[in-house]
């Protein structure tokens, strides 16, 4: 099963992490965000639908995305795992097209319905309310551009993302876009944030695109 959702997920261009138990879950999750979790109800130690709990009466993964996974399709465990606050409910054998496709439909609606609230990493700053950027306390003047594509990364800090995605991203307000402007604008937001030493947060991934680190 593990294999065949790091298969599925994997070539949609999410990047996983996989624990073994429910302590082990819960571990990976305290050391690092993530958009969502993808819980197998038969994974070793304490009932999953505990840690499911957990996290959704914490407010730092509150907003997160649950999927559940199980091979027990009776009407009971569905309404366990949703009472329990899971998003969906999938059964296994799944087929992975309609994991990916159930997975990206909880994260789109979770982004379009999330606050616009400022978000900071090492103390570059992003407001996009204000549509305002700053690094160690100074202003940084990007084109309209650069901030959607600055803002974009960081909201998904830790995951890599493809040139073709950053290009689908521009697109939405911008006509005129080519995978190379992508590079010439990476360039230009490297010049900008290298006086603060935040150039080094925007990683290259060869052959793939790019990595806004967390």
């Amino acid at each position: 099963m593990r294999e065949a959702v790091a298969d599925a997920l994997g070539r949609a261009g999410h990047e996983l992490r996989f624990a073994q138990t429910v302590r082990e879950a819960e571990q990976a999750l305290a050391h690092r965000g993530s958009e969502a979790l993808i819980i197998d109800l038969a994974l070793p130690g304490e009932p999953a639908v505990s840690l499911i709990r957990r996290l959704r009466s914490d407010p730092g993964t509150r907003a997160m995305a649950i999927v559940v996974l199980s091979e027990r399709n009776h009407e009971d465990m569905r309404i366990l795992g949703f009472e329990a606050g899971a998003d969906d409910y999938v059964c296994v054998p799944f087929s992975q097209r309609e994991l990916t496709a159930r997975l990206d439909a909880i994260l789109r609606r979770r982004r379009q319905g999330a606050p616009e609230a400022p978000i900071e990493v090492e103390g570059l700053r992003i407001d996009p309310l204000r549509r305002s950027a700053s690094a160690a306390g100074n202003e940084l003047h990007l084109t309209p551009a650069e901030f959607r594509l600055l803002h974009f990364m960081m909201t998904r800090a830790g995951r890599t993302l493809t040139r073709a995605q950053l290009v689908d991203h521009l697109r939405a307000n911008e006509t005129a876009i080519e995978e190379r402007s992508v590079d010439a604008h990476i360039n230009r937001l490297r010049r900008v944030l290298a006086p603060s030493g935040h150039d080094r947060l925007i990683q290259t991934v060869t052959g793939v695109g790019y990595r806004f680190l967390s």
